[in-house]
């Protein structure tokens, strides 16, 4: 990723997921940029052991950085702050 964040064809990215350890635990999120990063804003977030951004066969993602890349799918540990 080069520079600042942006999202295109939404005011906010989408396409973030919070997921737990049981199968079909996962759930979509909202989400907020902050310059080079991505905040996630979810309630009961605390059970979530892993973010997943844009997994799915055909999804819609909308995060893209400074020289207007698209950010890939991925799929990341979550560690929870204290």
């Amino acid at each position: 990723m080069t520079g600042a964040l942006t999202a295109y064809s939404n005011a906010r990215p989408i396409g973030f997921e919070l997921c737990g350890r049981a199968a079909g635990a996962c759930r979509y999120v909202d989400a907020r940029i902050a310059t080079a990063n991505t905040v996630l804003l979810s309630i009961g977030a605390g059970a979530a052991d892993r973010v997943r951004f844009c997994w799915a066969d055909s999804p819609v993602c909308t995060l893209f950085d400074g020289a207007h890349l698209p950010a890939g799918p991925f799929e990341r540990p979550v560690t929870p702050r204290p």
